[in-house]
């Protein structure tokens, strides 16, 4: 099969399971989908307190990762065969990929905290509806 006819089946099959998990919302598979992960905003909370939140977040997931990490090399030394197993080897560069992308994401969220902080705009947060500009002082 050409590519461009596997890349029009991936989206069609992906587009297909979006619609499939929206029509039943309230499916354990569609609330895991399309739930909100991480922190949440409290009303009258900045954005760059969010912001803050969300990196201690991310750096909770490296914090995370970097500990099944060191496991799995300690592993390693008990079970040298460890080394020889693609089932390992496939989890072991996830879990990297994992603390890269946290790694990763807690800076981004804490230079945008810092910018927002900063130099502004930094908005607050109203109860459900969309953020509000407050002045600055």
């Amino acid at each position: 099969m050409p590519f461009f006819a596997k890349l029009i089946v991936f989206w069609a099959a992906v587009i297909a399971i979006l619609w499939l998990l929206s029509c039943f919302p309230t499916s354990l598979a569609a609330r895991l989908a399309f739930s909100w992960q991480g922190p949440i905003p409290f009303p009258r909370e900045s954005r760059s307190h969010l912001l803050f939140r969300w990196s201690r977040y991310a750096l909770s997931w490296l914090a995370r990762t970097a500990i099944l990490i060191v496991l799995g090399s300690l592993a390693t030394r008990s079970f040298p065969s460890l080394w020889g197993s693609t089932t390992f080897l496939v989890f072991l560069f996830g879990f990297t990929l994992l603390a890269g992308m946290a790694g990763l994401g807690a800076c981004i969220a804490l230079v945008a905290a810092l910018r927002a902080k900063l130099f502004g705009p930094n908005p607050v947060f109203v109860g459900d509806e969309q953020p509000e500009v407050r002045r600055q002082r």
